[in-house]
């Protein structure tokens, strides 16, 4: 019986010995964590940047559409982007969502400039927030032309 006992105390002693992490392997753990984690905080301004650079993209292009439907259907350009989220009596709004849909993810207003035949400019001050700037995204940028 008293080698059974010795054994088992054994056995468990073993078993006891071996499970369990030592404190190297955390240490490494945390160090794998903490070198993913710098990377991805690193990372998030660039990505959420590029997110805001296609969602200006695609605004423009959204506004571009509205302005070729608008001047298909009067024969003129509006004098302003108002009139693509304005009902009136006879239509309903070239956009759906009113003034916030003009704006680009920085939240400033897209500029309109119509032009002669149908031909304007769109353009947003992009991520600086200054107009004139390589940085800026218009509907010729937007298009890919």
């Amino acid at each position: 019986m008293q080698t059974d006992a010795k054994t088992a105390k054994e056995i468990s002693r073993r078993a006891s010995s071996r499970s369990g992490f030592t404190l190297v392997e955390l240490l490494v753990v945390v160090a794998i964590i903490g070198i993913l984690g710098t990377v991805a905080v690193i990372n998030v301004p660039k990505w959420l940047n590029n997110a805001r650079v296609t969602a200006c993209r695609e605004v423009i292009s959204t506004i571009e559409t509205s302005l070729n439907a608008y001047y298909a259907d009067h024969g003129r350009l509006p004098d302003s982007l108002e009139a693509l989220v304005t009902s009136t009596d006879d239509e309903d709004p070239y956009i759906k969502g009113g003034k916030d849909k003009l704006m680009d993810p920085w939240g400033t207003t897209i500029d309109y400039k119509p032009g002669r035949r149908g031909n304007f400019e769109l353009r947003s001050a992009g991520p600086d927030l200054q107009p004139g700037n390589d940085d800026d995204i218009t509907n010729d940028t937007a298009a890919g032309k």
